[in-house]
């Protein structure tokens, strides 16, 4: 009996969890993170402001908790962590860069298939970038958090890149200078330019970072 109730007690706590970062998804899109109020997103999730603490800790927690979400794979099982530094949700990434180049040994299409992978974290993870952006201009702990938000980034790309072999890069460029390479260039601002200010089309982009990161770090 007490471990069935266990179950129910953390199926009812994972579904408040669901439906308060549902709720901050649509009131971060609506008004912004800053114009944002603790009530309203009780509010839209239906619990109490006490609940809402409770249950994931307060408002930049939820912030984070919906960029998480928006960063899972589609074949993600509930619960996978995403934005973390997280050895699995790695590998599942590094799994659909390989399904893109479809095992191809020539580093070209191998880095095709990282940029590939990669454009379409960014086309889900950009409405979020840009509230982080914002908010952390005006609150440290968000400001805190991007910048961890950056790190793993670098982490991820990191990653991916491993199934691109030493001697593929570029004479006297070293792993780590690639990685950061690709760090810099796939960052959410050069994303911001060309796809949300110059309107490249999500392919164009894609065409251009895989032209671009192949001159700057493939022999």
């Amino acid at each position: 009996m007490a471990t069935r109730q266990k179950r129910v007690g953390e199926a009812s706590r994972a579904a408040t969890r669901r439906r308060l970062v549902d709720a901050a998804a649509q009131e971060f899109r609506e008004g912004g993170y800053t114009a944002t109020t603790i009530s309203a997103l009780a509010r839209r999730a239906g619990v109490s402001v006490q609940t809402l603490y409770l249950a994931v800790g307060g408002k930049p927690a939820l912030l984070r908790a919906v960029f998480e979400q928006a960063l899972a794979p589609s074949d993600a099982t509930e619960g996978t962590p995403s934005g973390s530094d997280n050895e699995g949700y790695r590998q599942q990434l590094r799994s659909h860069a390989a399904e893109a180049h479809r095992g191809s040994d020539d580093p070209r299409a191998r880095l095709r298939g990282v940029v590939h992978v990669y454009r379409l974290l960014a086309e889900r993870a950009a409405p979020w970038w840009r509230l982080y952006r914002d908010a952390a201009a005006t609150e440290p702990e968000i400001a805190a958090d991007w910048a961890e938000l950056h790190r793993l980034r670098r982490g991820t790309l990191a990653a991916l890149l491993e199934d691109i072999p030493d001697d593929a890069l570029r004479p006297g460029l070293g792993r780590d200078a690639a990685v950061d390479t690709f760090w810099a260039i796939a960052s959410p601002e050069t994303y911001d330019l060309l796809v949300d200010r110059l309107g490249y089309t999500l392919e164009r982009y894609e065409d251009w970072l895989t032209e671009t990161l192949s001159a700057a770090v493939l022999a």
